[in-house]
């Protein structure tokens, strides 16, 4: 799958998956991907949490 990386009004960039893909993989808007570098020219995504909006972190 290719997809268009995108940046919002922050400058942060960010891509859309399709919601096929996001129902299969279970993942939400907001949640936290790794990027693997596959050493060959492709990467991989991997979800690593999902962020709760009700919840502040300290640090």
């Amino acid at each position: 799958m290719q997809v268009k990386l995108e940046e919002n009004n922050d400058g942060e960039i960010f891509l859309r998956i399709p919601s096929i893909y996001e129902q299969e993989l279970q993942w939400n808007e907001g949640d936290l991907i790794e990027w693997i570098d596959n050493k060959n020219g492709s990467w991989t995504l991997q979800k690593i949490s999902s962020l709760d909006k009700n919840s502040t972190t300290e640090t």
